[in-house]
């Protein structure tokens, strides 16, 4: 039965479609932008900020943090924190994580910008009390109401 409806379908319907002018279809008039973006704007997107991020923790410039965090955030800093966060309580930690280090350099080492689950990771070198110490950091960022933010955090 399904096959008969199938072959009806690809022999009459098709056919009759084809002759109608794209401009009288009326396949999907309503598109949302904001959460479907083209492939190449999701990366160029994802790479600036990523490059954003990557700047901050080079310089200990934490400020600009709070804006670039997800509603809820999982954290894990080796030693001290982990688990799932607010935006606040996640920005508040990162802060002082990187208050008290003097930052010598950071840069992401690898980055993958695809989407749906772009992450990157790299190394963080810094002064923390007068030693010398560096340790891995892995940013993934998640879709959030038609940006791109942070939604976990790692540090180890």
């Amino acid at each position: 039965m399904k096959s008969m409806f199938l072959l009806i379908w690809l022999v009459a319907v098709i056919p009759l479609l084809a002759q109608v002018p794209a401009s009288k279809l009326k396949l999907n008039e309503r598109t949302d932008t904001s959460s479907r973006l083209p492939l190449d704007r999701q990366t160029v997107d994802v790479q600036g900020y990523f490059l954003e991020l990557e700047k901050g923790i080079a310089t200990g410039s934490m400020s600009f943090l709070l804006s670039m965090i997800g509603q809820q955030v999982y954290i894990d800093i080796a030693g001290a924190e982990r688990g799932y966060f607010s935006s606040n309580q996640a920005a508040s930690l990162l802060q002082s994580f990187f208050a008290q280090r003097r930052s010598i350099t950071f840069t992401f080492s690898n980055v993958n910008q695809r989407a749906p689950s772009p992450y990157a990771t790299g190394r963080y070198t810094f002064l923390y009390r007068g030693t010398r110490e560096s340790v891995q950091i892995y940013v993934a960022l998640a879709r959030q109401d038609s940006r791109w933010v942070i939604s976990q955090f790692n540090i180890y």
